[in-house]
């Protein structure tokens, strides 16, 4: 009669370890969990060993370490971005204006060089020397 109770809780706990594995499919930060069964001790008797049935040993989760590490590298990246991002709402909260460091023309096309040429025609850039030489913009028609 024992024998057959332990081996109903046996199962017990590992359908609630299936059930929990289930629940959890789509959370990318659960890893999986496996029931660690091992044979109980057996009971010499007159003729010969009975065997008494399987414990539970433990509960094993099945994670893999270089997806882990992935993930780790991964959070600690957002987390930088993300505190740089706020950083800078921040402070174009305080200037009062939002920051565009893409310079355009009239159509709305991007204009890599037309920052520095601009910079070069203003006269507070007419003291300070560059080390390349920046042409005038050349207007689009």
């Amino acid at each position: 009669m024992n024998l057959g109770a332990q081996s109903l809780q046996v199962q017990r706990q590992g359908v609630e370890v299936a059930g929990h594995n289930l629940a959890n499919v789509n959370n990318p930060a659960y890893a999986r969990q496996r029931l660690r069964i091992q044979t109980s001790l057996p009971i010499p008797t007159p003729f010969g060993p009975q065997g008494t049935g399987a414990q539970v040993t433990g509960i094993q989760q099945l994670r893999s370490a270089i997806v882990d590490g992935q993930i780790q590298a991964e959070t600690s990246v957002r987390g930088f971005l993300d505190a740089k991002q706020a950083a800078l709402e921040f402070g174009q909260a305080i200037i009062g204006q939002t920051i565009d460091r893409r310079p355009r023309d009239r159509k709305g096309r991007r204009r890599p060089w037309a920052s520095a040429a601009s910079m070069a025609s203003r006269k507070a850039w007419a003291t300070c020397s560059l080390p390349f030489k920046v042409s005038p913009p050349i207007p689009h028609r």
